[in-house]
């Protein structure tokens, strides 16, 4: 896959070199085609390029149950433990595995990199995912979900060296933060964040509705109008 893509991009980039002398002909100078050839079809190749590796980075890591058990995990607290929850460390474990193997794959340092960079944003997407199937969650556990990412990210940093790890990893602190904003102001914070799923958005109203009890009169109408939001986004 790898030797292919590559391949490809290079010749692209050739025929680009050469585009003078193609267009030199004048039948070809004039014909539709040869417009569309050099405007779309050559500038496609990046495009291409990016959908084989996150693909192929998608196929390599094994996350596919990473949401499930981040929803599993214990979040409603009422103590920030010291001590990170189990998939994080998995997931490391899993990102070191992949480094190794990639640097002994023959596919060279860009391409390697490239790779683990889009490993992460697939990881950043299971991540919102499994956040966002926690059924319960205390303002603790919120602090809790934010600790869990300062380890994943400052272990993702030693693993991967120069692969960018925090800008992929925002959407999921974006997540985390959504829990802390002021009820009047999620409608607006949820217009501003279209990365998230409405079934993603709903969960998080919840989360947010079941912090208040319906002892007092405060907590009943902010619940009221949580509930009244999630009506209108459904």
């Amino acid at each position: 896959r790898s030797v292919a893509t590559e391949s490809l991009v290079v010749m692209a980039e050739e025929i680009k070199r050469i585009k003078g002398l193609v267009l030199a002909d004048s039948r070809l100078a004039t014909s539709p085609a040869t417009e569309q050839f050099f405007n779309r079809t050559l500038e496609a190749t990046g495009d291409l390029r990016e959908h084989v590796y996150r693909t192929a980075s998608r196929l390599l890591l094994n996350v596919e149950r990473l949401p499930e058990r981040i929803g599993s995990t214990k979040y409603d607290i009422r103590e920030i433990g010291v001590q990170h929850n189990a998939w994080v460390t998995s997931l490391i474990a899993e990102f070191k595995s992949l480094s190794a193997r990639l640097s002994v794959a023959g596919i060279g340092e860009k391409v390697s990199k490239m790779l683990l960079g889009f490993a992460v944003e697939v990881c950043a997407h299971h991540i919102v995912e499994g956040l966002s199937r926690v059924k319960k969650c205390s303002q603790e556990g919120r602090g809790m979900m934010a600790l869990d990412m300062q380890v994943l990210i400052n272990s993702l940093e030693d693993i991967l060296e120069d692969v960018p790890v925090s800008p992929s990893l925002m959407p999921v602190d974006n997540y985390i933060k959504g829990f802390y904003v002021a009820e009047e102001n999620l409608l607006e914070w949820i217009q501003v964040h279209p990365e998230f799923t409405k079934t993603q958005v709903l969960s998080l109203i919840q989360c947010i509705s079941n912090k208040y009890t319906i002892v007092s009169e405060e907590g009943r109408r902010k619940r009221k109008f949580l509930k009244e939001l999630s009506s209108r986004l459904a």
